[in-house]
């Protein structure tokens, strides 16, 4: 399915919208998931340093494949190429998953992208406007 492209946030105002942010319910998220696997368990913080940090932790734990770290702020959020991600509280979600594929590290990559597409048209599926992906994961709403 073909994803819009809607520029920026201006762009949702014009339509109608306007920017919204509440705070995480985990208990309300838990409650209405309905998942086999990805997010059974939950493990989420007002503010972390980063979930990236964190999933990597709890997997090298022992953490089960589907656990998700989720953050309403990072302190040292992680970008590509090692860049430091700005990551304030109240606009944006900040989340990790602990994946453990059964595949080369050489295509462990693909997961990212289609994780990204997979993700924007379930949202699209539940608002009245598409998503925006911005390469190569991060999902503009």
């Amino acid at each position: 399915m073909p994803l819009p492209r809607v520029k920026g946030l201006k762009g949702y105002r014009d339509k109608g919208f306007e920017e919204i942010s509440a705070p995480l319910r985990v208990e309300e998220i838990e409650r209405q998931l309905a998942t086999e696997r990805l997010g059974k368990t939950l493990h989420y913080f007002p503010e972390i340093d980063s979930t990236n940090n964190y999933a990597r932790n709890l997997a090298e734990q022992g953490a089960m494949e589907g656990e998700v770290v989720i953050a309403e702020s990072q302190t040292r959020g992680k970008g590509r190429l090692g860049r430091s991600w700005v990551s304030p509280a109240g606009r944006n979600l900040y989340l990790s998953v602990i994946l453990r594929p059964k595949l080369s590290p050489l295509h462990a990559p693909q997961i990212t992208l289609m994780s990204a597409v997979a993700l924007a048209e379930t949202i699209q599926s539940f608002i009245p406007f598409p998503p925006e992906i911005k390469w190569p994961n991060d999902i503009l709403v």
